[in-house]
């Protein structure tokens, strides 16, 4: 079955950060890829048993044009299991989580024809066996956005919450529909939601992104909007905000580049006044692109694109910097970050990228490296560089907007599609050979 895995060029690199006591023989690099093949990735999740689990798309030939990936990693770096599905057309995982059972639910798009794309949803065991799967379109045709990335969180209470471009859909365990909203500004224009996060009292917090400004959109637990507010800056210029934070303190940290690809960061308080913003010159990112979290110190983490993570202390202070460099050459566009708390105080970094550079016989491949709290990895050192940054204030202003919002009819199905093994190759990177 793995013939069926070609066409797109694309390298993901996922980082996971372990421990802060973690040990040399805790820190490992590898390569998942195929021979003459190509895989792609998309989002990563942690998962429990100190491992990685990431999900993007396997193109392939024959009736399917591509597939969704889904690979489980063991804390070790080896491959536990690794599945592709797919129907007839395009399918792609977008986001992941593990679920409160130990399973894991998949989100992405699946192409019931060439011209219709739908919302998917597939919930696997921790064996990586499909539960149930649901995809989930309009009443009304063309209301889709099928190439909007969506992003799925699991509610406390049981059920999930997933958003795609302007819309908000509630699931419950077993992937029934509860509810869907499409919020919109101006009584019209509909932004794309670009991250959202659950806040403490049940509700969500949405960041919508549309006309070179970023909107933050507070609801309650029923989707109803209970503020808004927009954030623009001129030094931001065709720069924009890509993703969103909830801070400890009740606040929200948004993240986005100005146009020249530096990072930028703003931090508001919990009615969404803006109290301090930053640019960091030196270090690179694409907005609509990278992964953010805080650590129980109170710092903040942030992925870059080329791949290379920074930390900042809660006034914005830049603390560190560590990049993460191949032995080959190659082109360093990223096509996708996430970055997410792991086990014991660690974090897992994924970044999708157009050319290998960290395996020059694998042309497009995965990957993977196990780091120590401090980005450090002992096994392959030469693979880290530190890094410094500039940090200059940024001006953004706040002003208050109203968005709307409309209740949204979906037709629920079970789509039918095939399991397949991946058959990716695991190599590592601080030795040589094939495991």
């Amino acid at each position: 079955m793995t013939a069926r895995i070609r066409i797109v060029s694309v390298v993901a690199t996922l980082v996971c950060l372990g421990p802060v006591a973690a040990r040399s023989q805790d820190t490992w690099a590898k390569v998942l890829g195929h021979w003459g093949y190509f895989v792609s990735g998309a989002r990563s999740a942690p998962t429990s048993d100190g491992g990685c689990v990431v999900v993007g798309r396997v193109p392939s030939f024959g009736a399917n044009k591509t597939d969704g990936l889904i690979v489980k990693l063991r804390a070790d770096g080896k491959v536990q299991w690794q599945k592709m599905l797919g129907g007839r057309w395009w399918d792609v995982f977008e986001d992941v989580l593990q679920t409160g059972d130990g399973g894991y639910l998949a989100v992405g798009t699946h192409y019931p024809s060439p011209s219709t794309g739908d919302l998917w949803a597939v919930q696997f065991d921790s064996d990586g066996s499909v539960l149930w799967q649901r995809t989930f379109a309009f009443a009304k045709p063309g209301e889709w956005d099928a190439w909007s990335e969506p992003i799925v969180r699991e509610l406390p209470g049981g059920g999930f919450l997933v958003a795609s471009f302007g819309t908000v859909v509630r699931l419950d365990a077993d992937g029934a529909a509860v509810w869907a909203k499409t919020y919109a500004l101006d009584d019209a224009y509909i932004e794309s939601i670009e991250d959202f996060r659950l806040t403490p009292d049940g509700g969500l917090v949405l960041l919508l992104e549309g006309a070179r400004a970023g909107t933050i959109v507070k609801l309650d637990s029923a989707g109803v909007i209970e503020w808004a507010r927009r954030y623009k800056s001129q030094e931001l210029g065709y720069g924009r905000f890509g993703r969103l934070l909830a801070l400890a303190d009740g606040g929200y940290l948004l993240v986005g580049s100005n146009p020249d690809y530096a990072a930028v960061l703003t931090k508001v308080n919990g009615k969404g006044d803006v109290q301090w913003s930053y640019s960091y010159e030196g270090f690179t990112m694409a907005s609509w692109d990278t992964g953010l979290f805080e650590s129980v110190d109170g710092s903040v983490r942030i992925g870059g694109s080329t791949p290379s993570i920074i930390s900042v202390d809660a006034a914005g202070q830049f603390l560190w910097g560590r990049e993460y460099r191949a032995r080959y050459s190659g082109q360093n566009d990223a096509n996708g970050v996430t970055l997410e708390p792991g086990s014991a105080g660690g974090m897992f970094f994924s970044i999708s990228r157009r050319k290998a550079d960290f395996h020059l016989e694998l042309e497009s491949n995965i990957v993977v490296l196990q780091l120590a709290a401090d980005g450090s990895i002992s096994s392959c050192p030469d693979l880290v560089q530190d890094f410094a940054v500039t940090r200059e204030d940024l001006k953004v202003m706040s002003v208050p907007v109203t968005p709307s919002y409309a209740e949204k009819s979906l037709v629920v199905t079970t789509p039918v599609t095939t399991v397949w093994k991946a058959g990716l190759l695991v190599i590592d990177l601080c030795e040589t050979g094939e495991e």
